[in-house]
């Protein structure tokens, strides 16, 4: 009989390890599980690729919902029936989603234009444009807008973002040219013109177009060298855009005869052109010549009667020949046919202030304020028609109460402060006149025509040393200023400030072309025998030989 050995019940009973499979059915939806060892102690394991998966898998869902919600969003709220879903689902076609979108906007705003809706077309233009870029076309009509609402920095900066796409494009170089004009910004001009223009003569229509730009730009910053050397290397004379140009050259360094002349000689050659017609009536106008004037503004009117501008023409020329009657006659004919185009009506205005004429300045002033277009100019233009029909006080206590609706960093706010200097002359209060004419030369923003604009009614009130001061300014901001500089010369040989001749008659005897009247007037007053005055008196007897010899190289 064999012996059996005793159970011990205390002794541990062996366990199995425990065997966990994750591809066990029961754990097949599971994200993560509790497992209890063999040691009691718990456990969780985590299925990291099923959350990874179910991650990928809800931001897909999300993403295509809310492309879905931007899909009906778009087609239904902006009525963008051209959307393609794809176009939203997938990143890489985004840059196709935002052309078709920036064209629906366009179309938008075509169709706000069509029905009389500015503001909409304002602002689906500009989401447009930010979308479809190369559109050259919107652009303009965006900038055309924005100046309508009196935002002309604003469209100047959207036409001059274009011009990496529109610099071969001749009318969009036009209208950006213009309206930098219209602002005043030569300097401007003059840098894109470098930026996108050409050294050297080409025979690309749009590339002279800029040589054309960047010469006009130097003439009104009174840089005649500059113009006439671009207008050399580009013969530009052979456009009757570079014959007006020389001409004004020509008017404006002292030569009229000259002007006059190469307008008349190619006179012919441009039978169907306005523009030049309409430059001689401003020189026949200067001259004095009025009843030539009245003659070439007739020929105007009867040539092109519905355009205001040969119409202002003859206004002016009716007025100076004191034909009363028919100017109040022709006065009204003109805001009947024209009343309802604000530039038109700002032409009339800028002749009330040219001549003097209040009534008409502020029936002009009423009928823009009726139309509800920018007031500053038709303002502007009334002071000055106070100021040139000598009626001081009434042109200061209004320049005055509209200092504040201008700020001074504005064209219409240094205009404005130029205005009050002159008032404050006129109305016979030089200390206050003194004080406003520093404010006004003193800002560092003061462009050089805004200068000369005021230097000639600070002479014609008396205020000559004011206007000298105000010239000595700004030849020393723009020495190669010529008009600056000639007309701050005529003022020293006036008052016999031969310590002024000698300083700057220098630099103008080195330009290409002086007024010769102007260096006959400063030789008559360098009486001084001293060496210096002599000397500088054989430069001038030279330069006036020379100009009289060949005035005009190519004439």
């Amino acid at each position: 009989m064999s012996a059996v050995s005793p159970r011990n019940d205390d002794a541990p009973i062996k366990q199995q390890p425990l065997i966990f499979a994750p591809t066990d059915q029961r754990y097949r939806w599971k994200l993560w599980v509790s497992v209890k060892e063999a040691d009691g102690k718990q456990r969780y394991v985590v299925f990291w690729k099923r959350i990874v998966a179910l991650l990928v898998t809800l931001a897909l869902l999300g993403w295509c919902s809310l492309a879905a919600a931007a899909y009906v969003f778009l087609q239904q709220k902006h009525d963008f029936k051209e959307i393609s879903y794809l176009n939203l689902v997938l990143p890489h076609r985004w840059p196709e989603h935002r052309r078709a979108l920036g064209r629906h906007y366009l179309a938008m705003a075509r169709t706000d234009l069509r029905e009389g809706r500015p503001v909409d077309a304002l602002y689906h233009l500009t989401a447009g444009v930010s979308r479809v870029p190369e559109d050259l076309e919107a652009r303009r009509q965006l900038a055309v807008l924005n100046t309508r609402f009196g935002r002309a920095p604003i469209a100047a900066r959207i036409l001059i973002a274009g011009l990496d796409r529109g610099h071969t494009d001749l009318e969009y170089l036009r209208h950006t040219f213009t309206l930098l004009f219209e602002l005043q910004r030569e300097e401007d001009v003059i840098e894109l013109a470098v930026r996108y223009g050409q050294p050297q003569r080409t025979e690309v229509v749009t590339e002279a177009f800029i040589a054309l730009q960047a010469a006009t730009a130097h003439f009104r910053l009174g840089r005649y060298d500059a113009a006439e050397a671009i207008a050399s290397e580009w013969q530009l004379a052979r456009s009757l855009e570079g014959v007006l140009l020389l001409a004004r050259c020509d008017w404006e360094r002292g030569y009229p005869d000259l002007a006059l002349v190469r307008l008349e000689r190619v006179r012919d050659d441009y039978p169907g052109r306005d523009e030049l017609p309409l430059q001689l009536i401003r020189f026949y106008r200067e001259l004095g010549d009025h009843n030539r004037a009245h003659q070439e503004a007739l020929v105007r009117v009867s040539g092109d009667p519905l355009s205001p501008g040969p119409r202002v023409d003859l206004l002016h020329s009716l007025h100076m020949l004191r034909q009363t009657e028919r100017f109040a006659r022709e006065t009204d004919l003109y805001f009947r046919d024209f009343g309802h185009d604000p530039a038109a009506v700002l032409l009339l205005a800028r002749l009330g202030a040219d001549l003097g004429i209040v009534d008409l300045a502020r029936r002009a002033a009423a009928r823009a304020k009726a139309e509800d277009v920018t007031s500053a100019p038709f303002q502007i233009s009334e002071i000055e028609a106070l100021i040139n029909a000598e009626r001081y006080h009434e042109a200061r206590v209004m320049a005055d109460a509209l200092q504040s609706a201008y700020p001074a960093n504005t064209p219409a706010g240094r205009l404005l402060a130029g205005w009050r200097a002159v008032a404050a002359f006129g109305d016979r209060d030089p200390t206050n006149g003194e004080i406003l004419l520093q404010a006004f030369i003193g800002d560092v923003n003061l462009r050089g025509s805004e200068a000369l604009t005021m230097s000639d009614p600070l002479e014609r009130v008396g205020a000559s040393a004011a206007a000298r001061r105000l010239l000595a300014a700004l030849v020393q901001r723009q020495p190669d200023n010529q008009a600056a500089l000639t007309r701050l010369i005529r003022l020293d040989t006036q008052s016999g400030n031969l310590a002024g001749l000698e300083e700057h008659l220098p630099r103008l005897l080195a330009m290409s072309k002086p007024s010769r009247s102007v260096l006959q007037e400063a030789f008559s007053a360098l009486n001084d025998a001293t060496p210096a005055r002599a000397e500088l008196r054989r430069a001038i007897a030279e330069a006036v030989t020379r100009l009289t010899a060949n005035p005009e190289p190519g004439l």
